[in-house]
Protein backbone atom coordinates (compact mmCIF):
# COMPACT_ATOMS: atom_id res chain seq x y z
CA UNK A 1 0.00 0.00 0.00
CA UNK A 2 1.17 3.46 -1.05
CA UNK A 3 0.89 6.71 0.83
CA UNK A 4 1.37 9.50 -0.39
CA UNK A 5 4.09 12.34 0.93
CA UNK A 6 1.48 14.83 1.95
CA UNK A 7 -0.38 11.90 4.14
CA UNK A 8 3.29 10.87 5.08
CA UNK A 9 4.77 14.39 6.47
CA UNK A 10 2.84 17.85 6.17
CA UNK A 11 4.43 19.26 9.32
CA UNK A 12 7.67 18.67 7.55
CA UNK A 13 6.46 19.69 3.90
CA UNK A 14 5.00 22.99 5.26
CA UNK A 15 8.46 23.66 7.17
CA UNK A 16 10.85 23.34 4.35
CA UNK A 17 8.15 25.75 2.56
CA UNK A 18 8.35 28.02 5.28
CA UNK A 19 11.90 28.19 5.18
CA UNK A 20 12.16 28.99 1.62
CA UNK A 21 9.58 31.83 1.76
CA UNK A 22 10.20 35.47 1.18
CA UNK A 23 10.57 37.23 4.17
CA UNK A 24 7.37 39.12 2.88
CA UNK A 25 5.38 36.46 1.46
CA UNK A 26 2.00 36.33 1.95
CA UNK A 27 1.47 33.13 1.98
CA UNK A 28 -0.94 30.69 4.85
CA UNK A 29 0.90 27.33 5.47
CA UNK A 30 -0.77 24.34 7.50
CA UNK A 31 1.11 22.86 10.36
CA UNK A 32 0.66 20.05 12.87
CA UNK A 33 1.45 21.29 16.50
CA UNK A 34 0.24 17.84 18.53
CA UNK A 35 -1.03 14.29 17.92
CA UNK A 36 -4.56 13.43 19.62
CA UNK A 37 -4.73 9.59 20.05
CA UNK A 38 -2.26 9.17 16.93
CA UNK A 39 -3.97 11.50 15.08
CA UNK A 40 -2.55 15.20 13.79
CA UNK A 41 -4.45 18.23 15.37
CA UNK A 42 -3.46 21.01 12.88
CA UNK A 43 -3.48 25.35 12.92
CA UNK A 44 -2.78 27.71 10.37
CA UNK A 45 -0.28 30.17 10.02
CA UNK A 46 -0.94 33.63 8.23
CA UNK A 47 2.12 36.26 8.66
CA UNK A 48 1.81 39.31 8.51
CA UNK A 49 0.83 41.37 4.90
CA UNK A 50 3.19 43.76 5.03
CA UNK A 51 5.83 41.56 5.82
CA UNK A 52 7.36 42.66 9.49
CA UNK A 53 9.74 40.61 11.33
CA UNK A 54 9.35 39.52 14.72
CA UNK A 55 5.67 39.94 14.91
CA UNK A 56 3.25 40.51 17.85
CA UNK A 57 1.20 36.92 17.33
CA UNK A 58 -2.72 36.60 17.53
CA UNK A 59 -3.55 32.90 18.37
CA UNK A 60 -7.27 32.84 17.14
CA UNK A 61 -9.53 30.46 18.44
CA UNK A 62 -12.59 29.99 16.88
CA UNK A 63 -16.28 29.32 18.64
CA UNK A 64 -18.98 27.18 17.61
CA UNK A 65 -19.71 26.37 21.38
CA UNK A 66 -17.13 23.76 21.62
CA UNK A 67 -19.31 21.27 19.04
CA UNK A 68 -18.43 22.88 15.92
CA UNK A 69 -16.56 24.84 13.20
CA UNK A 70 -12.86 24.57 12.62
CA UNK A 71 -9.94 26.68 12.29
CA UNK A 72 -10.71 27.92 9.00
CA UNK A 73 -13.16 30.47 11.19
CA UNK A 74 -10.93 33.19 11.43
CA UNK A 75 -12.99 36.23 12.67
CA UNK A 76 -12.05 39.34 12.82
CA UNK A 77 -8.44 38.15 13.19
CA UNK A 78 -6.99 38.57 9.73
CA UNK A 79 -7.81 42.21 9.40
CA UNK A 80 -4.80 42.82 11.23
CA UNK A 81 -2.44 41.50 9.51
CA UNK A 82 -2.12 45.00 7.38
CA UNK A 83 -1.08 46.44 10.68
CA UNK A 84 1.96 43.89 11.48
CA UNK A 85 0.42 41.42 13.14
CA UNK A 86 0.93 37.59 12.60
CA UNK A 87 -2.45 35.13 13.36
CA UNK A 88 -2.12 31.40 14.19
CA UNK A 89 -5.20 29.58 13.74
CA UNK A 90 -6.08 26.77 15.61
CA UNK A 91 -8.03 23.70 16.21
CA UNK A 92 -9.23 21.66 18.89
CA UNK A 93 -11.12 18.79 20.51
CA UNK A 94 -14.56 18.99 19.95
CA UNK A 95 -17.37 17.46 21.74
CA UNK A 96 -18.84 15.91 18.87
CA UNK A 97 -16.02 14.20 17.93
CA UNK A 98 -15.82 11.53 20.29
CA UNK A 99 -14.17 8.48 18.88
CA UNK A 100 -12.20 10.53 16.31
CA UNK A 101 -9.13 10.81 18.39
CA UNK A 102 -9.26 7.39 20.10
CA UNK A 103 -9.82 6.60 23.23
CA UNK A 104 -8.82 10.35 24.43
CA UNK A 105 -11.31 12.29 25.79
CA UNK A 106 -13.24 15.02 23.92
CA UNK A 107 -14.84 16.84 27.47
CA UNK A 108 -12.72 19.45 29.86
CA UNK A 109 -9.66 20.08 30.38
CA UNK A 110 -8.68 18.22 26.56
CA UNK A 111 -9.94 21.83 24.94
CA UNK A 112 -7.42 23.45 27.42
CA UNK A 113 -4.58 21.00 27.05
CA UNK A 114 -5.02 21.76 23.40
CA UNK A 115 -4.78 24.99 23.23
CA UNK A 116 -1.98 25.08 25.64
CA UNK A 117 0.26 22.27 23.43
CA UNK A 118 -0.41 24.89 20.36
CA UNK A 119 0.70 28.40 22.09
CA UNK A 120 3.68 25.82 23.27
CA UNK A 121 4.60 24.73 19.03
CA UNK A 122 4.14 28.17 18.32
CA UNK A 123 6.82 29.64 21.15
CA UNK A 124 9.09 27.03 20.26
CA UNK A 125 8.96 27.83 16.33
CA UNK A 126 8.90 31.34 16.63
CA UNK A 127 12.06 31.83 15.13
CA UNK A 128 11.16 30.24 11.67
CA UNK A 129 7.65 31.98 11.92
CA UNK A 130 9.46 35.31 12.65
CA UNK A 131 7.25 36.26 15.37
CA UNK A 132 8.04 37.51 18.69
CA UNK A 133 7.62 34.79 21.49
CA UNK A 134 7.08 37.66 24.08
CA UNK A 135 4.15 38.75 22.27
CA UNK A 136 1.70 36.26 22.08
CA UNK A 137 -2.03 37.46 21.95
CA UNK A 138 -4.97 35.13 22.66
CA UNK A 139 -8.37 36.15 20.89
CA UNK A 140 -11.53 34.52 20.00
CA UNK A 141 -15.30 34.08 19.59
CA UNK A 142 -18.21 32.87 22.14
CA UNK A 143 -16.89 29.43 22.90
CA UNK A 144 -12.84 30.70 21.63
CA UNK A 145 -13.41 33.93 23.54
CA UNK A 146 -13.90 31.42 26.50
CA UNK A 147 -10.66 29.76 25.70
CA UNK A 148 -9.25 32.65 25.36
CA UNK A 149 -9.57 34.17 28.46
CA UNK A 150 -8.60 30.26 30.04
CA UNK A 151 -5.37 31.15 28.29
CA UNK A 152 -5.42 34.86 29.46
CA UNK A 153 -6.06 33.62 33.44
CA UNK A 154 -4.45 29.90 33.53
CA UNK A 155 -0.12 30.94 33.06
CA UNK A 156 0.89 28.24 35.05
CA UNK A 157 -2.03 26.06 36.01
CA UNK A 158 -0.43 22.47 36.21
CA UNK A 159 -3.74 20.80 35.33
CA UNK A 160 -4.93 22.62 32.55
CA UNK A 161 -1.01 22.30 31.12
CA UNK A 162 -1.46 18.70 29.96
CA UNK A 163 1.49 16.91 28.46
CA UNK A 164 0.42 16.86 24.34
CA UNK A 165 3.38 17.89 21.97
CA UNK A 166 7.38 17.53 21.82
CA UNK A 167 8.05 21.21 24.05
CA UNK A 168 7.12 20.54 27.45
CA UNK A 169 9.93 22.76 28.50
CA UNK A 170 8.28 25.56 26.48
CA UNK A 171 6.18 28.25 27.88
CA UNK A 172 2.72 28.28 27.28
CA UNK A 173 2.09 31.52 28.65
CA UNK A 174 -0.01 34.23 26.60
CA UNK A 175 0.95 38.12 27.23
CA UNK A 176 -2.54 39.78 26.37
CA UNK A 177 -6.09 38.39 26.04
CA UNK A 178 -9.04 39.19 24.03
CA UNK A 179 -12.67 37.81 24.59
CA UNK A 180 -15.18 38.49 22.17
CA UNK A 181 -18.67 37.28 24.42
CA UNK A 182 -17.26 34.65 25.88
CA UNK A 183 -18.90 32.75 28.77
CA UNK A 184 -16.81 33.23 31.64
CA UNK A 185 -19.08 31.44 34.55
CA UNK A 186 -20.13 28.13 33.27
CA UNK A 187 -22.44 26.86 35.63
CA UNK A 188 -24.05 31.06 36.11
CA UNK A 189 -25.38 30.98 32.78
CA UNK A 190 -28.79 30.50 32.78
CA UNK A 191 -28.59 32.31 36.02
CA UNK A 192 -27.25 35.65 34.05
CA UNK A 193 -29.91 35.56 31.21
CA UNK A 194 -32.18 38.96 31.83
CA UNK A 195 -35.32 39.46 29.37
CA UNK A 196 -34.48 41.42 27.37
CA UNK A 197 -33.26 39.87 25.65
CA UNK A 198 -33.76 36.98 26.60
CA UNK A 199 -31.56 33.13 25.67
CA UNK A 200 -32.33 31.27 22.74
CA UNK A 201 -30.15 28.28 24.61
CA UNK A 202 -31.31 26.23 27.80
CA UNK A 203 -27.87 26.30 29.26
CA UNK A 204 -28.97 24.41 31.89
CA UNK A 205 -30.08 21.20 29.74
CA UNK A 206 -28.13 18.19 29.48
CA UNK A 207 -27.31 18.65 25.81
CA UNK A 208 -26.20 21.79 26.14
CA UNK A 209 -22.31 23.29 24.89
CA UNK A 210 -21.55 23.55 28.39
CA UNK A 211 -22.93 20.70 29.82
CA UNK A 212 -21.35 18.64 27.18
CA UNK A 213 -17.74 20.25 28.08
CA UNK A 214 -18.21 19.82 31.36
CA UNK A 215 -18.71 15.51 30.30
CA UNK A 216 -22.37 14.80 30.48
CA UNK A 217 -22.58 12.86 27.76
CA UNK A 218 -20.19 10.46 29.85
CA UNK A 219 -22.06 11.59 33.25
CA UNK A 220 -25.22 11.91 32.84
CA UNK A 221 -25.07 14.89 34.86
CA UNK A 222 -26.29 18.72 33.38
CA UNK A 223 -24.90 22.12 34.31
CA UNK A 224 -27.83 22.97 35.79
CA UNK A 225 -27.34 19.64 38.46
CA UNK A 226 -23.97 20.52 39.71
CA UNK A 227 -25.19 24.04 40.36
CA UNK A 228 -27.63 22.65 42.71
CA UNK A 229 -25.43 20.54 44.30
CA UNK A 230 -22.77 23.21 44.38
CA UNK A 231 -22.73 23.02 48.74
CA UNK A 232 -22.76 19.19 48.53
CA UNK A 233 -19.62 17.56 50.02
CA UNK A 234 -20.29 14.32 48.28
CA UNK A 235 -18.79 13.12 44.95
CA UNK A 236 -19.40 13.18 41.70
CA UNK A 237 -20.44 16.77 42.99
CA UNK A 238 -17.13 18.08 44.46
CA UNK A 239 -15.21 17.00 41.49
CA UNK A 240 -17.48 18.08 38.88
CA UNK A 241 -18.02 21.55 41.01
CA UNK A 242 -14.26 21.38 41.06
CA UNK A 243 -14.11 21.04 36.98
CA UNK A 244 -16.60 23.66 36.37
CA UNK A 245 -14.40 26.30 38.44
CA UNK A 246 -11.46 24.95 36.40
CA UNK A 247 -13.67 26.00 33.20
CA UNK A 248 -14.63 29.28 33.72
CA UNK A 249 -12.16 31.98 33.40
CA UNK A 250 -13.96 34.78 35.93
CA UNK A 251 -13.39 32.31 38.90
CA UNK A 252 -9.85 31.20 37.72
CA UNK A 253 -9.61 35.19 37.45
CA UNK A 254 -10.21 35.58 41.70
CA UNK A 255 -7.14 34.05 42.76
CA UNK A 256 -4.43 33.83 39.59
CA UNK A 257 -1.27 35.76 39.85
CA UNK A 258 -0.95 35.26 36.29
CA UNK A 259 -3.53 36.83 35.08
CA UNK A 260 -2.61 39.35 31.84
CA UNK A 261 -4.57 42.24 30.85
CA UNK A 262 -7.52 41.61 28.63
CA UNK A 263 -9.78 43.26 26.15
CA UNK A 264 -13.60 42.23 26.46
CA UNK A 265 -16.11 42.86 23.81
CA UNK A 266 -19.89 41.87 24.58
CA UNK A 267 -23.47 43.04 23.01
CA UNK A 268 -25.80 44.06 25.45
CA UNK A 269 -28.91 42.25 23.27
CA UNK A 270 -26.82 38.82 22.89
CA UNK A 271 -29.13 35.99 23.13
CA UNK A 272 -26.45 33.05 23.27
CA UNK A 273 -24.13 34.50 25.93
CA UNK A 274 -25.59 36.21 28.47
CA UNK A 275 -23.86 39.51 29.00
CA UNK A 276 -23.07 39.54 32.71
CA UNK A 277 -20.70 36.64 31.70
CA UNK A 278 -18.48 39.38 30.70
CA UNK A 279 -19.09 41.44 33.82
CA UNK A 280 -18.06 38.77 36.09
CA UNK A 281 -14.82 38.08 33.96
CA UNK A 282 -14.06 41.92 34.61
CA UNK A 283 -14.95 42.42 37.73
CA UNK A 284 -12.88 39.23 38.88
CA UNK A 285 -9.89 41.44 36.28
CA UNK A 286 -10.66 44.61 38.40
CA UNK A 287 -10.18 42.97 41.66
CA UNK A 288 -6.86 41.43 41.19
CA UNK A 289 -5.73 44.99 40.06
CA UNK A 290 -5.15 43.36 36.39
CA UNK A 291 -5.50 46.15 33.52
CA UNK A 292 -8.40 45.12 31.76
CA UNK A 293 -11.58 46.94 29.80
CA UNK A 294 -15.10 45.75 28.88
CA UNK A 295 -16.67 47.51 25.60
CA UNK A 296 -20.32 46.95 25.71
CA UNK A 297 -21.81 46.93 22.10
CA UNK A 298 -25.67 48.53 22.44
CA UNK A 299 -27.58 46.90 20.64
CA UNK A 300 -25.07 44.09 19.20
CA UNK A 301 -26.11 40.36 19.68
CA UNK A 302 -23.78 37.31 19.05
CA UNK A 303 -21.46 38.63 16.92
CA UNK A 304 -19.78 42.24 16.77
CA UNK A 305 -19.51 44.62 14.18
CA UNK A 306 -15.99 45.17 12.51
CA UNK A 307 -15.82 48.62 14.11
CA UNK A 308 -15.25 47.36 17.47
CA UNK A 309 -12.10 45.93 16.23
CA UNK A 310 -11.07 48.49 14.25
CA UNK A 311 -11.80 51.34 16.43
CA UNK A 312 -11.14 49.63 19.66
CA UNK A 313 -8.79 46.43 20.12
CA UNK A 314 -6.67 47.69 17.48
CA UNK A 315 -5.49 50.42 19.65
CA UNK A 316 -5.59 48.71 23.13
CA UNK A 317 -3.65 46.06 21.42
CA UNK A 318 -0.78 48.58 20.26
CA UNK A 319 -1.09 50.58 23.46
CA UNK A 320 -1.02 47.22 25.67
CA UNK A 321 2.13 45.79 23.32
CA UNK A 322 4.23 48.78 24.25
CA UNK A 323 3.73 48.20 27.34
CA UNK A 324 5.16 45.07 27.75
CA UNK A 325 8.03 43.67 29.19
CA UNK A 326 11.14 43.63 26.88
CA UNK A 327 12.46 40.19 26.11
CA UNK A 328 15.93 41.28 26.05
CA UNK A 329 18.05 38.54 28.13
CA UNK A 330 21.79 39.44 28.22
CA UNK A 331 22.43 36.42 25.69
CA UNK A 332 20.45 37.88 23.03
CA UNK A 333 22.60 39.49 21.35
CA UNK A 334 21.33 40.27 18.30
CA UNK A 335 17.99 41.73 20.60
CA UNK A 336 15.43 40.10 18.74
CA UNK A 337 13.99 38.36 21.87
CA UNK A 338 14.91 35.13 20.96
CA UNK A 339 18.67 32.65 21.78
CA UNK A 340 19.87 30.71 18.68
CA UNK A 341 22.68 30.28 16.52
CA UNK A 342 22.69 33.65 15.56
CA UNK A 343 23.51 34.94 18.67
CA UNK A 344 26.96 32.66 19.33
CA UNK A 345 28.14 33.51 16.41
CA UNK A 346 27.63 36.94 17.12
CA UNK A 347 29.51 36.39 20.39
CA UNK A 348 32.51 34.59 18.90
CA UNK A 349 33.30 37.19 16.36
CA UNK A 350 32.97 39.82 19.36
CA UNK A 351 35.23 38.16 21.78
CA UNK A 352 37.70 37.16 18.95
CA UNK A 353 37.89 41.05 18.55
CA UNK A 354 37.44 41.99 22.04
CA UNK A 355 34.39 43.81 22.17
CA UNK A 356 33.35 44.64 24.94
CA UNK A 357 29.98 42.55 24.26
CA UNK A 358 32.13 39.94 25.10
CA UNK A 359 33.05 41.03 28.47
CA UNK A 360 30.39 39.23 29.70
CA UNK A 361 31.65 39.27 33.62
CA UNK A 362 31.92 43.16 33.36
CA UNK A 363 35.91 43.17 34.78
CA UNK A 364 37.89 44.35 31.53
CA UNK A 365 39.17 41.20 30.54
CA UNK A 366 38.72 38.54 27.82
CA UNK A 367 38.86 34.79 29.31
CA UNK A 368 37.36 31.61 29.85
CA UNK A 369 35.37 33.38 32.41
CA UNK A 370 33.29 35.63 30.04
CA UNK A 371 33.08 32.42 27.15
CA UNK A 372 31.27 30.90 30.60
CA UNK A 373 29.27 33.65 31.89
CA UNK A 374 27.99 33.76 28.08
CA UNK A 375 27.19 29.83 27.72
CA UNK A 376 25.38 29.99 30.94
CA UNK A 377 22.85 32.87 30.04
CA UNK A 378 22.70 31.20 27.01
CA UNK A 379 21.12 28.26 28.63
CA UNK A 380 19.23 30.30 30.81
CA UNK A 381 17.06 31.46 28.19
CA UNK A 382 15.43 34.36 27.54
CA UNK A 383 11.84 35.20 30.04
Amino acid sequence: MHTSLFQVSPKLIALFVLLFLSPRSHAQLTFEYAQVGGQPILLDFYPPTNGANNAPLIIWIHGGGWQNNTRAITGHSLRLRSEGFAVASIDYRLTSQAGQWGSESVSWPAQAHDIKAAVRWLRANADTLGVNPCAFISWGTSAGGHLSAILGTSNGDPFLEGTLGNHLDTSSNVQLAVDYFGPTDLLNMNPDVTDPPGSIVDHDAIDSGESLLLGSETTGISVGEIRDHIDDPNNPWVSLNALAVSASPALLAEHAPSNVPFFIAHGDSDPVVPFNQSNRLLGALQATSIPSQLLPVIGAGHNLPTWVTDDHLLPWLEQQLALLPSCQCPADLNNNGRLNFFDVSIYITAYSNQNPIADFTGDGQFNFLDVSAFLSAFGAGCP
